[in-house]
């Protein structure tokens, strides 16, 4: 009888440590995640193409002088 008992509160108690670990490792970068090895062509078509790549983590960029 005692078996039958805490088997629903051990199933509920692993539910919500399950529920929680899941809900706390769900979180955005703080910034853009560097792209060591990409490399960003000069766009032209960008209104910003230096910025928008360093924005977007690119660590290389052409630039066309």
């Amino acid at each position: 009888m005692h078996r039958n008992k805490t088997l629903p509160l051990l199933a509920v108690a692993l539910l919500i440590a399950a529920w929680a670990a899941c809900s706390t490792n769900i979180s955005e970068p703080a910034g853009p995640v560097l792209l060591t090895r990409a490399h960003a062509h000069n766009d032209y078509e960008h209104e910003h193409p230096l910025q928008d790549a360093l924005d977007l983590g690119f660590t290389s960029v052409e630039a066309d002088i």
